[in-house]
């Protein structure tokens, strides 16, 4: 899990390239969770849309396991990167954009 402002969106281009054009994506809002979910092949990024959002992250190499390993609060003008393979739930006070990255 990266969790960072906005405006530092852009150092993580090297990491995800489709980054770049973020502004060209097609996004969703994040759904109701109520446990963990996980993208085995892409990275998922999740940006709060004037509202509030608790992301937490599980160990990856328990796939079984509902162990938190790294949780925090994140905000307008925040995001939160999961690479892919990382386990992750998120809950969000209002709309929280949900894009899946290559």
């Amino acid at each position: 899990m990266i969790v960072d402002r906005i405006e530092r969106l852009s150092l993580y281009v090297d990491l995800v390239p489709s980054i770049a054009r973020l502004e060209e994506l097609v996004y969703s809002y994040a759904p109701r969770m109520d446990g963990f979910d996980v993208n085995a092949t892409l990275c998922t990024l999740f940006i709060p849309q004037g509202c509030r959002a608790r992301v937490a992250t599980g160990w990856r190499e328990a796939a079984a396991s509902r162990d938190v390993t790294g949780a925090v609060e994140i905000g307008d003008g925040d995001f939160a990167l999961f690479l892919p393979g990382e386990r992750y739930i998120v809950k969000c006070d209002g709309r929280c954009r949900k894009y899946t990255l290559e």
